[in-house]
């Protein structure tokens, strides 16, 4: 089984297949025609096979109206869609996609847009969707530099030995971006320790 089959224009194919190199390396498996089809095999029981086997179908829209395979691939997920509620078809709308090439019924499916080709905020939404998670707030790699200041601790250090390591300033923004990001925190605010959470981290702000 894979995670997503990525259905695309032949003319957008460089761009998706930079996309699912970094889905892979985010541990998402992908069903690309590229990568699967074994040579000599026919390619509409490929196609078919493939979309089969994964749980979860995303249509890249590109500038061009979809046709050929491009168009039977987004018809067949579709009919899946209608039958199998285990099956999501996710639309993502590439850098300067024309929005009227969208199927009326894929329009109804909240989709990802690429503003740009390296687009970070878009690629984390579209792994949150193929995860089937919420995307919640987005976290910018700018905002993760204050994790520089993150000091290892081991989790026989007590908080008393804790006053030995240097001293970094931290605002409720940065508190805020670290507990959204699932990392637990201790740190000094005047003379009062505060510790979110109910377990010690192994992570220490002071």
């Amino acid at each position: 089984m894979f995670d997503a089959f990525l259905s695309h224009s032949h003319k957008e194919k460089a761009f998706i297949e930079e996309i699912a190199d970094k889905l892979e390396a985010h541990g998402i498996s992908v069903w690309l025609d590229k990568r699967q089809i074994i040579p000599g095999d026919s390619f509409i029981d490929s196609i078919e096979k493939g979309m089969s086997l994964c749980h979860t179908c995303l249509i890249f829209y590109g500038k061009n109206t979809p046709n050929g395979w491009f168009k039977n691939e987004i018809e067949s997920a579709l009919i899946r869609i209608a039958y199998d509620k285990t099956f999501r078809v996710i639309p993502v709308l590439l850098p300067r996609a024309n929005e009227t090439n969208v199927n009326n019924f894929v329009k109804a499916l909240h989709w990802v847009k690429f503003t740009k080709k390296n687009d970070d905020e878009a690629f984390f939404t579209l792994l949150k969707g193929i995860r089937r998670e919420s995307p919640g707030k987005y976290i910018s790699r700018d905002s993760l530099s204050i994790l520089k200041n993150i000091i290892p601790v081991k989790p026989s250090d007590s908080i008393i030995q804790s006053s030995l390591y240097p001293s970094v300033t931290l605002n409720q923004d940065e508190i805020d971006i670290l507990d959204k990001i699932g990392t637990k925190v201790i740190y000094k605010k005047g003379q009062t320790i505060i510790a979110p959470g109910t377990e010690t981290s192994q992570i220490l702000f002071v």
